[in-house]
C-alpha cells in the first residue's frame, strides 16, 4: 500500500483490510449512478 493510501485511510478511519470502491464519471442518467449506489448499499448491509 502506498504512503498516500495509508495516510488517507488513517485520516478517514479506515483499516487496511477495509474495501473501498468508487467511480469517477459524468453524472448522466444513462450512466446508472443510482444503480451503483443501490448495489453498494446492499453490499454493506
Amino acid at each position: 500500500m502506498s504512503r498516500a493510501s495509508s495516510t488517507l485511510r488513517l485520516e478517514l478511519g479506515l483499516g487496511e483490510d477495509t474495501v473501498i470502491a468508487g467511480t469517477v464519471a459524468i453524472m448522466r442518467d444513462k450512466k446508472g449512478h443510482p444503480d451503483l449506489i443501490r448495489v453498494a448499499k446492499r453490499l454493506i448491509e
